[in-house]
Parts: structure tokens; sequence; C-alpha cells
């Protein structure tokens, strides 16, 4: 029977399988069922008969490979195909299966599959490029974003769908500044390290309340020190701001207590809010380019032009927030010599 199965009875066409009961024709070897050759009684591939051949089995044509059906957008793709001519995903990471079979994926499965979408250099993350992220193609926001899309394009993601804007990031939380000073957000870096000096003003004042005590032994003592030789009325000045400070100690602590509970509210809100912060510049800054309607390698290069990151501005910020606390003590000097 074995080599039979796979051919088809010359009488109800049916393919014999293995579990089948088959005669053969005893003058040209032509197989049936058992059934349908006690039906009919008879063969009826006369034409080996009249011609004295031998039945030969059909030959089944080898079976054409299957076209690989993208899993991202469902577009039938060649067998031979790496990535899916239309939206560019791979493959062999996006084989469609039927729904009931498709496992649902945990948060961590689902940052593993992006993780080896970005170590194939697939900037979109498994993502396909053309779908839209508040407006913008995914594409364009990955190609401004440029560095660390791993991190950022899975949280816009769900900032696009669910429209929550929460999400910790842990380097906008102890150096908001600095953040987003290296992500080009440089106007917005520049109105925090303004705040954060200001609020820490309050601090500086009660500091140098505690050093003048000692710069004012300093003056008072015979005037070795040339600095308190060319100013000898040295000490009754710090003495005067002293005692300013002194009159205005409970306004100075009470205003520290409230800017350190400023500060603290402020970092704990940028913690938690940077990504979306950054989420909307991004969306705010690829629909600028795109609305200049350049070519497509253009647009590209200006994406990764005016977005990525600039370790260059960070250091700016740090030179601006120290020039700002040189001016917030020249300030406060000012302020007590009245």
């Amino acid at each position: 029977m074995a080599r039979h199965t796979g051919q088809p009875c010359f009488l109800c066409g049916k393919i014999f399988i293995e579990s089948d009961d088959v005669v053969v024709c005893p003058d040209c070897g032509t197989p049936y069922h058992r059934e349908c050759w006690k039906k009919n009684n008879c063969c009826v591939n006369t034409g080996l008969h009249a011609s004295g051949g031998t039945y030969q089995p059909v030959s089944t044509p080898e079976t054409a490979p299957e076209e690989i059906v993208c899993g991202n957008c469902g577009m039938h793709n060649p067998p031979d195909a790496d990535r899916c001519g239309n939206c560019g995903k791979m493959l062999s990471e996006s084989v469609l299966q039927p729904e009931s079979e498709q496992p649902e994926m945990t948060g961590f499965e689902q940052f593993q599959e992006a993780a080896k979408q970005a170590a194939m250099g697939d900037a979109c993350c498994g993502m396909d490029p053309e779908d839209t992220l508040g407006g913008e193609k995914v594409g364009d926001v990955a190609d401004f974003v440029c560095r660390n899309t791993l991190y950022y394009l899975p949280k816009f993601r769900r900032f696009h769908l669910s429209g929550r804007k929460i999400s910790l990031n842990f380097p906008c939380l102890f150096f908001p500044h600095l953040y987003f000073a290296n992500r080009k957000m440089w106007l917005f870096s520049m109105l925090l390290t303004f705040v954060l000096a200001l609020l820490n003003l309050p601090q500086a004042a009660l500091s140098f309340q505690e050093v003048l005590p000692d710069m004012i032994a300093a003056a008072q003592e015979p005037a070795d020190d040339l600095f308190f030789a060319m100013y000898p009325n040295m000490a009754e000045m710090l003495q005067n701001m002293l005692d300013k400070l002194n009159i205005w100690e409970n306004v100075f602590y009470n205003a520290w207590v409230i800017c350190n509970y400023t500060e603290l509210i402020l970092s704990i809100c940028l913690g938690v809010l940077g990504n979306y912060i950054y989420y909307r510049y991004v969306l705010k800054r690829v629909r600028h380019i795109r609305q200049n309607h350049l070519p497509d390698i253009m647009r590209k290069a200006q994406l990764q032009m005016q977005g990525g990151t600039n370790g260059w501005l960070m250091l700016g910020m740090l030179v601006l927030q120290y020039f700002l606390s040189l001016v917030m003590a020249t300030v406060l000097v000012a302020f007590l010599m009245l």
C-alpha cells in the first residue's frame, strides 16, 4: 500500500492514504479503493489495456514555496525576501500567525523584541516607519531622536495610544537642565538653569552668613593681608552686612525651606514628565521640518542634524549655571551693602 500513498483512485479521484484498502487491476496495475473496484467491477483505464502498457504512478508537482506574510502589515512577500516590501520590517521576526496562536507579550518581552530590532539596525525598533505618532511618521521621529530610539520610541508609542504622560526619567529627575540641554532643548534648559540658580539664592545668603564672622575676624587683625590693607574699613562693612543678614535671617531661612521644597517638587515633576515634554518637542520639530516639503534625503538629513544629542550644550549649561551663581552672589552682596 505504501507505494500508492498519495496517488489518486481512478474511480473516485480521492488520494490514497496509508490506512486505505487498495486493490490493483491484474492487467495494468491501476490502483483503486476496494469498494470502488467492487462497485465498478472492472478497470476503467482502458487506454493502458489497448496499448498493453502498465500503470505508472502519477508524478505530483513540487509544492511551490509559500509566500511570507508580514506580521506587521499583512503584505505577502516572496519566499526569499528578508524584509517586508511594504513596511520594511524584518520578515524573520514578523511572520504572521493565526490570531489564536499569537501569544500575548509581556512588557519585558516587548522590550526584548524592540532590542532585537534595534540590534539588527532597525531604528524604528520593529515599528512601521510609515505609522504615525502624534500625526508624524515613526520613521521621521526615529531620525530626529537618532540616539537611543530603543528607549524613546516605545514610550512615545504609549503616549500616543494611551494618552498617558507619566514615565520615569532618571537623568531628568536629578539633572533636568542638563538633560534637556543634551537633547538640544537649549531654550527650556536655559530657563531651568535660571530658575534653579534663583532657588539657590536663599541658601547662598545663609552660607554667606556663616562665613562672615570668620571674614570679620580676619579683617580686624593687623593688616598683613594686602587685600584688607587696601580696604581698612572692610571689617566695619562686613559687620554691617552680617547685621543685615541677622535681621533678615528668618526671612532667608523660610525662603530657603520654600525653595528647597519647590526645587524638589520641580525635579519630581520633570522626572516623571520629562519624556513627555521631549515627545512634544520632537513632534513640534519634526512637523516644522516636514512642512518645508524637502526631498526625502534632505528631510532625513535635516531631522538628524537638528535632532539627536549635543554634549557641548550640557557643558554650556554648566558654564551658564556657574555664571548665574556669580551674578546672584554679586546681587546679594550689593543688596547687603545698601
